[in-house]
């Protein structure tokens, strides 16, 4: 067997399983007795069909194989589409975003009304859990308005809540959550709730919940029109409050808005103004050095402006009106208009 199998060729190897096997098929066939019936006739017919199939080409087998390859290919696939949502236009578009544990459009995500959340845990320096929970909702009504709930326990107790902003006792607006802080200043644990009324450029909403010394509990707002944050200005090792955007749109474009900032010193569980500790800062933003370019057609004009009327505030805030009118007398204002400018400047105060 050995001699005959190394003298065979592929072609021979091929042609004599071919016989062998249409042999051994047609011999299984003839050898059963059948009667002569129609099942017998059936069966001879299907030994002829094999004679046939494996005296053709080779490749009927690989395509016999291909065909059921791909047919298998087809039935995973279609069970694949099977397990898809019904409603696959989420998974097609890439920008989506999850609401409540569903997929939906980003550009509808305004709509998205979600459960209330733990946003921040804190435990204490009395050693009583500090939660803080948002819910974040749509406004009725209003297309991409919020209106976003913000509550903080201490313990099992609900200390403060903010949802709105009340105008007078018929209006009030909707806010919008922006973020919280968490300072621990002295002996006091300090949560800084800011939301902001939607507005293209106004207004911020900043509520301080302080708990202090016995688990006494301060509730008390930072006055300002829309920025924030939070720095040791004058290094005393406590952290302050810096209050901007009081001059937004005075006289100019909010892009060139006069600067003006205001400074709150954490005292008593609260954020106060003490003109007193940072009057060195205000007097020196005060008497910065102003170009004198009041001509009517100077390019410099604008900011020439907005640097004065900067200056200026901090002499109102300061109350000290004649150095206001002064500044503005020698930067070649008219007296009626530097007292109108002043009297709009302290509209603006804090």
């Amino acid at each position: 067997m050995a001699s005959f199998g190394s003298n065979l060729t592929r072609r021979g190897f091929r042609s004599y399983f071919k016989f062998s096997l249409r042999k051994t098929t047609t011999s299984m066939i003839h050898s059963i007795e059948f009667p002569e019936t129609t099942v017998a006739r059936k069966l001879m017919k299907i030994s002829s069909n094999l004679k046939c199939i494996f005296t053709r080409s080779p490749f009927i087998l690989l395509l016999i194989f291909s065909f059921t390859f791909c047919k298998r290919e087809e039935s995973v696939s279609n069970e694949n589409l099977a397990k898809e949502p019904a409603n696959s236009e989420y998974e097609e578009d890439m920008d989506s975003k999850k609401c409540n544990g569903k997929l939906i459009k980003r550009k509808n995500y305004t709509n998205c009304v979600q459960p209330e959340r733990v946003i921040l845990t804190r435990i204490s320096k009395n050693n009583q859990t500090v939660k803080v929970y948002l819910r974040k909702g749509k406004l009725q009504g209003y297309v991409g308005k919020r209106e976003d709930r913000v509550v903080l326990k201490y313990g099992k107790k609900k200390i403060f809540s903010r949802s709105s902003l009340n105008i007078n006792d018929i209006h009030s607006i909707s806010l919008r959550y922006e973020t919280i802080k968490y300072f621990q200043i002295g002996e006091y644990d300090v949560f800084i709730i800011i939301m902001d009324t939607q507005g293209a450029h106004c207004c911020s909403v900043v509520d301080v919940v302080s708990f202090g010394p016995k688990g006494k509990t301060y509730i008390s707002e930072i006055p300002t029109p829309d920025e924030i944050s939070f720095e040791d200005i004058d290094k005393d090792g406590t952290v302050d409050a810096i209050t901007g955007n009081y001059l937004d749109y005075f006289h100019e474009s909010h892009t060139d808005s006069p600067e003006a900032d205001i400074y709150f010193r954490f005292k008593n569980g609260k954020f106060i103004q003490d003109k007193k500790a940072f009057y060195k800062i205000y007097e020196r933003y005060a008497t910065s050095p102003i170009e004198k370019t009041r001509e009517k057609d100077d390019l410099g004009n604008q900011r020439n402006a907005s640097l004065i009327a900067s200056a200026a505030f901090y002499y109102v805030y300061l109350k000290q009106d004649k150095l206001a009118l002064k500044l503005y007398l020698e930067n070649g204002y008219e007296k009626e208009e530097a007292k109108s400018l002043i009297r709009e400047l302290h509209e603006r105060l804090p």
